[in-house]
């Protein structure tokens, strides 16, 4: 899998998204989790975040994607 953070203070302005991983440096993982602190992230108190999932084959081709919920992130941080 090829993981895809976004982050934004307010869920209804896409002016401000912010994608925390290049597009190019998105990490892989081939479990179900991911160790954000490991990728250099942390995640911010009162900021909603999307998360975006790509499935690859052996060839590292995407033969699934998850679903884009525009305007719904997947989570607010509250503590």
């Amino acid at each position: 899998y090829k993981i895809q953070l976004i982050e934004q203070k307010d869920p209804r302005d896409y002016m401000d998204q912010k994608y925390l991983f290049s597009w190019t440096k998105r990490p892989k993982v081939q479990e179900n989790f991911i160790n954000l602190t490991e990728c250099g992230i942390e995640l911010k108190k009162g900021y909603y975040y999307t998360v975006n999932i790509d499935a690859l084959d052996e060839n590292q081709r995407i033969i699934s994607r998850s679903a884009n919920k525009y305007g719904r992130p997947d989570f607010l941080v509250t503590e």
